[in-house]
Formats: C-alpha cells, structure tokens, sequence
C-alpha cells in the first residue's frame, strides 16, 4: 500500500473516531429508532417512506447513539448532521454512501461542489423529502437551480429541457474527473 492511500485510510479512521467519540457522549448507547419516535413523532410519520429506515440502526446510523440524549434530552448528546461542517457531514453521509452506492470520495473532494462548499444537505434533506434520493427540491433540475438560476432560462427553453433531461443525465453532482461535472 503506497503513503497516499495510507494517509487517506488513516484520515478517514480519524474522522470517524471524531464523528462519534466528540460529538456524542462516549457512554451512550444504541436505543433504536422507536424510543426516538417517542419525542419525535414527526420523524416516524415519514420514517417508513425513507430508505434510511431500512439501514442496520436506523435514526443512529446518521445521528449516533441516543442513550444519553434520551436520558438528558441535551441536544449536544446527538448528532445532527445539519449542524456539523461540510466535512464532518461528507464523512458521515460517505460511510455508507461512499461504499455501498459507488460514490468516490476522492472524486467528490477534487469536485467542484466540495471545492465550493456545497456539502450533502445542501442537496438533500433527509428528514423533510419523501423522495428516493430525498432532494430538497421536488425536482432535481430545481434542486441545481438553486445555485445555477443562471442556466435555468437556457437550459428549459433549449433542445435540454425540450427534451426532458435533468441535469443529472449529463453532470454528476457527486464528483468526475470530467470538467463541469459531466459523467463522460
């Protein structure tokens, strides 16, 4: 193993023991989702609908074990990724979707929204969208438009968007090695 990918396993071993060992009481325990839904109703409304909910321990998964925030119900016992830094938040949201669906952090780190500051829930929200990849948006074009309402006007009235294309069929919002993004 070359000294590069040796320092990028070690850096992402330190981010992780970071992520749960500061940000949560180092005694807390897993409680499961449900005793989470017991203050926070309108998660479990939603809860089925999200793909999260099939993950090994649900709400802890993305907000780490719950066992003294339930016990203090201090909100520095808890995770929550919308209050950490986009790089804390990439290594969060990455330990499962770097793996299990092909995203490559090296490819997200070099791309020009991590180069920009755009982090996971600048795009995502995963408490309030009932879609599948749970945008912010109800569309993903609208999602883009966000920051690109620059290249809405050409893009709905050229030969793109009269023929239906999202912006994704073209452009990886997770990273290439491609300049604007483009998947190929």
């Amino acid at each position: 193993m070359g000294s590069s990918s040796f320092q990028y396993i070690f850096s992402l071993f330190l981010l992780t023991l970071l992520l749960f060992f500061c940000s949560t009481s180092a005694a807390a325990d897993l409680i499961g989702s449900t005793a989470c839904f017991a203050c926070h109703d309108a998660a479990e409304t939603r809860w089925p609908k999200n793909p999260h909910a099939a993950t090994k321990n649900g709400c802890e998964d993305c907000h780490g074990p719950g066992s003294a925030h339930q016990e203090t119900m201090d909100k520095k016992e808890i995770i929550n990724p919308g209050k950490i830094d986009g790089e804390r938040q990439t290594a969060l949201c990455g330990r499962c979707h770097f793996q299990n669906e092909g995203f490559s952090r090296k490819l997200w780190e070099k791309g020009t929204h991590a180069q920009s500051g755009i982090y996971c829930l600048n795009c995502h929200a995963p408490h309030r969208s009932d879609q599948a990849k749970l945008l912010t948006k109800s569309k993903v074009n609208n999602v883009c438009y966000s920051c690109h309402a620059d290249k809405k006007k050409s893009f709905t009235k050229g030969a793109h968007g009269l023929s239906n294309l999202n912006c994704t069929d073209c452009h990886s919002p997770h990273g290439t090695t491609q300049e604007y993004l483009l998947r190929a």
